[in-house]
């Protein structure tokens, strides 16, 4: 018995020892008062004023907080100008035209007196989706209108863009270049949709600036699931970070590594060092935040189906290349 009563004792005092050390670490903090500089503590308590105090590198400007949310809604109320859309209007030679076999054998007619009404209605539609680019520029091998399997068939197409935007990301410059596409006739007409069929072949240069890059990922932080995100380019190499909920905490991270193409559209961050406050974290804690940040962004809204193959970083640059 005496025995049984020594060994209570001895996790009443363990019991003791763990909540004398709670309290010491958490009643400074409640008080106001900051932590030692050299404090190895890893994770901050979550709080709405934790949370709004987390800091990432990138962030590190000297502006005060009200200045970062007029920012942030300046930033969230641009996105949604520009990304709006004016409803569709079909040509007005599909007034009161319906349904797909009445549609097609409309657009054939008036397609056999112009020629160029295809080119002219698909370079539009690009127009409004990628929100009117700077510079825009369409080649194409010359249309050809299939009715039976409601099909619009180029042997091929050449398109240049600057400054254009899909999805809240400002693509810097582009290059595609596409054999064997069709598209389906009446979706493109009487609906204004780009809906690729089929394609043969594609050969795509996309460039990204760090800085538009930033911009988007800040947009779609709650999306991704980090807060402030960041990416820095330098000297070929690829620096992201920001904050994020792990369970009862916020923490701010830093990681280095690459991105990778997932699926062919999906962008992926591939972490290969990782640090919370400057420690650098075991690869089961890595593995569960690529889970949990992954995709960064995703080119499927893109109008055309890209087949991306290699990502490289040049300059302040992201190039995204099918080759």
């Amino acid at each position: 018995m005496m025995k049984k009563q020594i060994i209570y004792t001895c996790y009443e005092y363990l019991f003791i020892l763990i909540l004398t050390a709670l309290l010491m670490a958490f009643l400074p903090l409640q008080a106001g008062a900051k932590p030692l500089e050299n404090s190895r503590n890893l994770f901050t308590p979550l709080s709405s004023d934790a949370a709004g105090d987390v800091e990432t590198a990138a962030d590190k400007t000297g502006k005060e907080p009200s200045e970062e949310g007029n920012e942030k809604e300046a930033a969230e109320s641009q996105v949604k100008k520009e990304t709006a859309q004016a409803p569709y209007v079909p040509p007005a030679f599909l007034k009161g035209v319906s349904g797909t076999d009445e549609v097609l054998a409309v657009l054939k007619k008036e397609f056999e007196k112009d020629g160029a009404i295809i080119d002219a209605h698909l370079k539009s539609r690009l127009n409004s989706l990628l929100n009117s680019p700077r510079e825009f520029d369409f080649k194409s091998g010359g249309a050809s209108v299939d009715t039976a399997a409601n099909e619009i068939v180029y042997p091929y197409i050449d398109i240049r863009l600057a400054d254009a935007l899909f999805d809240s990301l400002n693509v810097e410059t582009a290059s595609i270049n596409i054999k064997g596409i069709s598209f389906d006739a009446f979706a493109l007409f009487a609906l204004g949709k780009l809906r690729v069929k089929s394609q043969k072949e594609i050969a795509a240069d996309i460039n990204i600036a760090e800085d538009d890059l930033n911009a988007y990922l800040k947009n779609k932080a709650e999306k991704i699931k980090v807060r402030r995100p960041y990416v820095r380019f330098d000297k070929g190499k690829l620096a992201f970070g920001g904050t994020f909920k792990y369970g009862l905490f916020v923490i701010k991270f830093d990681a280095n590594g690459i991105f990778k193409i997932v699926e062919n559209t999906k962008i992926h961050f591939d972490i290969k060092r990782l640090e919370v406050n400057q420690v650098r974290m075991p690869s089961g804690f890595v593995k569960k935040i690529i889970l949990k940040i992954n995709p960064i962004m995703d080119l499927e809204k893109f109008p055309f189906k890209l087949v991306m193959k290699t990502i490289a970083v040049s300059d302040k640059y992201l190039i995204f290349s099918s080759k």
